[in-house]
């Protein structure tokens, strides 16, 4: 290595690799038959739901968490780095702070940070989540330290396999049945999909129903972040240390790397 950065960019690098191979091996999972509608009848409609018949390769989370991992190494990495480059010696608790409050921040940031020049604490307080408003938990360096913590110090961060509905399409002996609405959004496992009157059709009927819809994989626990594929999450953390926060501070080694 020739700069002092080297290391953290090898880092996204490496990541890179890892969302590559995640992106590779979910392939086969998605062009699967991992779902199917089911329907139940009330006194009204017709109710369609989503059924999950198996879940992402469990594998796939092990990918996830290497790739996580790996961008939050490359924040630990300059914070190393910060530290020598002024001259002093880093310790043990040498890190990168990330911390949803600025109470919290002032707390237990100074012992992460001790070592640093002033103009490199006052780039890390810049890119805090705290400094987002009213959303911080929505930050991609919040996203980082909650899944690196759980990957390494609890359990894996578990994926489902999801949809998007575009499209269900009823259809009679005869005839089509327009729906009388479709839900909007990510769908998980049991979700209503669709609804249509009983009256549109004859109880003797035959009733088939299909599906147009986008697949992807998104992270297992409830929240924020099960919303929008896993794979887009990590690739826009990935962009926002490799692009927004490591050429912050390279002014401070001097050349860049």
């Amino acid at each position: 290595m020739t700069h002092p950065l080297d290391g953290a960019y090898l880092k996204l690098e490496r990541a890179k690799e890892h969302i590559n191979a995640f992106g590779e091996e979910s392939v086969s999972y998605l062009n699967s038959h991992f779902c199917h509608l089911d329907f139940h009848d009330d006194d009204e409609f017709r109710n369609v739901f989503l059924i999950i018949d198996k879940q992402p390769p469990i594998h796939l989370s092990t990918i996830l968490g290497d790739c996580v991992h790996n961008i939050r190494s490359a924040l630990d990495h300059l914070s190393w780095q910060l530290v020598l480059v002024n001259r002093q010696r880093p310790t043990t608790n040498t890190a990168f702070p990330i911390f949803l409050s600025k109470e919290k921040y002032g707390r237990f940031a100074d012992r992460m940070v001790k070592g640093m020049s002033p103009e490199a604490v006052t780039l890390i307080k810049e890119v805090q989540p705290y400094k987002r408003g009213k959303n911080p938990r929505s930050h991609p360096l919040w996203f980082l330290r909650e899944l690196d913590n759980a990957d390494k110090h609890r359990t894996l961060n578990l994926t489902q396999g999801r949809i998007i509905p575009a499209i269900v399409k009823i259809t009679t002996r005869d005839t089509s049945v327009a729906p009388a609405w479709i839900k909007a959004g990510v769908l998980h496992h049991g979700a209503k999909v669709a609804a249509f009157r009983l009256s549109d059709y004859s109880s003797g009927d035959y009733v088939k129903m299909e599906g147009e819809a986008m697949s992807l994989i998104t992270l297992e626990k409830p929240g924020r972040w099960s919303r929008d594929p896993v794979i887009a999450l990590v690739g826009a953390a990935l962009n926002y240390v490799g692009q927004e926060v490591l050429p912050r501070f390279e002014s401070l080694f001097g050349s860049t790397p």
